[in-house]
């Protein structure tokens, strides 16, 4: 995504300032519509965050990866094998 904005802003840019979007009323449209899709954004990184939090698969395969990075030892690479493998 990140590239597809670097590789696209100069026809994006040439584009809104023939449209005469880089005056004060069309900022303030650009603004607002950038404003609704970073809230879009952030509703979706919240919700994806709520729904791992509650999926117990992914909390116990989070709990098992944390245990193998802190002490790795037999135990923890049988639990983070299983996860992995199912």
């Amino acid at each position: 995504m990140w590239n597809f904005g670097i590789y696209t802003s100069p026809f994006l840019a040439t584009f809104l300032y023939r449209r005469g979007y880089f005056v004060f009323d069309g900022v303030m449209t650009i603004a607002k519509f950038l404003t609704g899709i970073g809230l879009i954004l952030a509703a979706s990184y919240c919700l994806r965050g709520i729904g791992r939090a509650s999926n117990h698969t992914y909390v116990s395969f989070l709990n098992s990866l944390t245990a193998a990075k802190k002490d790795l030892n037999t135990d923890t690479k049988v639990c983070t094998r299983i996860f992995i493998i199912d």
